[in-house]
């Protein structure tokens, strides 16, 4: 068990780790993982919010294509 806010996955992409929080359609951050999210903002970490895989290709994309989202 992670810390409070620490996302459910993340995946490491060449040059850098992507923080991925996974939510249903209808789910909903807590406190701690708005704050975890506004500190990748910050520090200009990848970070998602996932509700099915395909906001999460854009990265693996620009991963392959060597560019940075």
């Amino acid at each position: 068990m992670g810390e409070p806010g620490t996302p459910d996955l993340f995946g490491l992409l060449p040059g850098c780790t992507l923080w991925i929080e996974a939510k249903s359609t209808r789910g909903v951050m807590t406190p701690e993982q708005v704050a975890f999210r506004e500190e990748c903002r910050r520090l200009k970490i990848p970070h998602v919010v996932a509700r099915s895989v395909d906001d999460i290709m854009p990265y693996l994309r620009a991963a392959r294509e060597g560019k940075s989202t």
